[in-house]
């Protein structure tokens, strides 16, 4: 769930154009609201185990939401350089 939420706030947040620092804020956003809901509301963790427990598994979720995130966009980055790299070669041949 984590990484699904992760990748798709932080896929929109980059297709509208935003800055990365956005992307990665719109990401983190994203697991916050998801997981609260999950535990606060659906599961009652506060209830069973407090409100530090909580606030704990939160801040895991934001952590592993924040990497999911990184490693999307050096994954993407570096697809683009490949395929800039592959461009600039091909239109090099092309005007030779």
């Amino acid at each position: 769930m984590i990484a699904t939420i992760s990748s798709y706030c932080y896929s929109w947040a980059k297709y509208k154009g935003y800055p990365t620092v956005i992307a990665y804020l719109a990401s983190m956003l994203g697991n916050g609201i998801s997981v609260f809901i999950l535990l606060v509301i659906i599961l009652k963790t506060q209830v069973a185990y407090g409100w530090g427990a909580v606030g704990w598994i939160l801040f895991i979720t934001q952590v592993s939401g924040f990497l999911v995130a990184y490693f999307e966009n050096r994954y993407y980055n570096n697809i683009n350089r490949q395929l800039n790299k592959k461009k600039d070669a091909l239109s090099g041949r092309q005007h030779e």
